[in-house]
């Protein structure tokens, strides 16, 4: 599949105990309710998506469900937060909700979110991602490569043994909505986007839908992942810092 535009802007929220919290390297355990954002007064789900829309035209959002990525014993508790969101019919939503197989799919678009994401973090194998290919519309499932310093990051020792590469070239058979390509030590560090793991994948994949995340400082990283034939841009920390304005954006368009 093709995006009707050039490269895609998605804003991220990640979801801890109802609230939307600010990532940092990956380190959950330090993840606080944002705070201190241009963008927005709240920490509530709803009333960040509403503050995004309304100042910088942005309605659709990645939305990283901590609590079930980490099976916490209150694993279900953004739910109702998310389902608010649905609700209003404003917002085209992508969720890793820490999906592993057919069945948490279902679970996550039964909710009538407009993609599920299946990391490689909580993914069981490639032939789970395949069943789930096969069972959904293909252009409902987004496979998020995650990565940790450039590793990939996966409690399977079977998907540890692929090389990047490999693994993009195995997923584009099953014709998904796109990957993301995620390096979680990238995540609020404002380090610029490009690195090693995703010049590969361009080179490699040039007709692949990539969105990539984690890094992004300024409109520069923007239009130099445009040119980069990226086809989505992750962003968070630079949106909450006003380092990217709406002005900014539409030198994009």
């Amino acid at each position: 599949m093709i995006f009707e535009i050039s490269m895609k802007i998605i804003p991220v929220m990640d979801l801890l105990d109802r609230f939307v919290v600010h990532g940092i390297a990956g380190k959950r355990k330090e993840y606080r309710p944002i705070e201190n954002s241009v963008i927005t007064n709240s920490a509530v789900p709803l009333e960040v998506a509403e503050d995004f829309k309304n100042k910088l035209e942005l309605d659709s959002f990645y939305i990283a469900d901590l609590n079930l990525i980490q099976k916490t014993e209150n694993m279900n508790v953004n739910r109702e937060e998310i389902l608010k969101l649905v609700i209003t019919k404003n917002y085209k939503l992508m969720i890793d909700g820490g999906c592993s197989a057919l069945n948490d799919v279902t679970n996550i678009l039964d909710l009538g979110i407009n993609q599920a994401i299946i990391g490689t973090e909580t993914l069981a194998s490639i032939s789970d991602l395949e069943t789930i290919a096969d069972n959904f519309d293909s252009q409902n499932i987004i496979l998020s490569i995650d990565l940790m310093d450039g590793k990939l990051l996966s409690n399977n020792n079977d998907l540890k043994k692929y090389s990047l590469v490999d693994l993009v070239e195995i997923v584009d058979s099953f014709s998904l909505y796109a990957m993301i390509i995620l390096d979680l030590q990238k995540v609020g560090s404002q380090s610029g986007p490009m690195n090693k793991s995703l010049e590969t994948v361009i080179k490699k994949s040039p007709t692949t839908n990539i969105i990539t995340g984690g890094g992004v400082r300024n409109i520069e990283d923007l239009i130099t992942l445009k040119e980069n034939h990226i086809s989505g841009a992750l962003i968070a920390t630079a949106f909450h810092k006003g380092n990217i304005t709406k002005k900014d954006l539409e030198m994009l368009d």
